[in-house]
């Protein structure tokens, strides 16, 4: 503010304004395209294990690698709630990712974590002025709300996308017939039927 100089830091709340709707609804479109063309140059899709908080490598915990399941949930609904067909499967990538990633982390270590490690499907976090928490209340939360509104699409035998998404295969996958169409597994409802009990089971247990 005191220099009039834009930041050019990202933050996934950098596109919390699609989710909140606090901007001219005739410039929708023109909105979601710089959106899409800002997440596409940050490369942000690289990373595996969900949404980095920052690209900052401090060493602190709310900074890259850590990933952070409230920060999951803006993405994913900023995208969503654009009402954008492209954008919406953006939203669906990301939030099958992280469902994948919390679902990985629990079959290898029994326990939900408060943060994890965006560059590692599975890992969880780490930094900062403590070790990483178990439970976690939000991180059951976030689990909850995404199997609500994705668990009949979401799929859990499916290897991770080991390339990023781009304009033309993001448009390509749009134009394809099974992308949307996938259909739900045993392997699916038993990842669906697992977070959300352990879920469950989490946050009454924390309170």
């Amino acid at each position: 503010m005191l220099n009039e100089i834009k930041r050019d830091y990202f933050y996934p709340t950098n596109i919390s304004p699609l989710w909140t709707g606090c901007y001219d609804p005739k410039k929708t479109d023109d909105f979601v395209s710089r959106t899409l063309k800002y997440l596409e140059k940050t490369q942000i899709m690289n990373n595996l294990g969900g949404i980095p908080t920052t690209l900052e490598h401090s060493g602190e915990q709310w900074d890259y690698p850590n990933a952070w399941p409230p920060l999951q949930y803006i993405m994913v609904m900023s995208l969503d709630n654009s009402g954008d067909s492209w954008a919406q499967d953006l939203a669906f990538e990301i939030a099958e990712r992280w469902m994948r990633s919390n679902y990985k982390a629990y079959n290898e270590t029994n326990a939900m974590y408060e943060k994890y490690d965006a560059t590692v499907p599975g890992g969880h976090g780490s930094g900062g002025e403590y070790e990483v928490q178990l439970g976690f209340g939000w991180t059951n939360g976030i689990i909850l709300e995404f199997l609500q509104k994705y668990g009949s699409r979401v799929t859990a035998e499916d290897k991770f996308i080991e390339a990023p998404q781009t304009s033309a295969n993001i448009d390509a996958s749009r134009s394809s017939t099974d992308y949307n169409t996938k259909t739900v597994s045993s392997a699916t409802q038993v990842m669906t039927a697992t977070l959300a009990i352990l879920a469950t089971i989490s946050a009454g247990c924390i309170g």
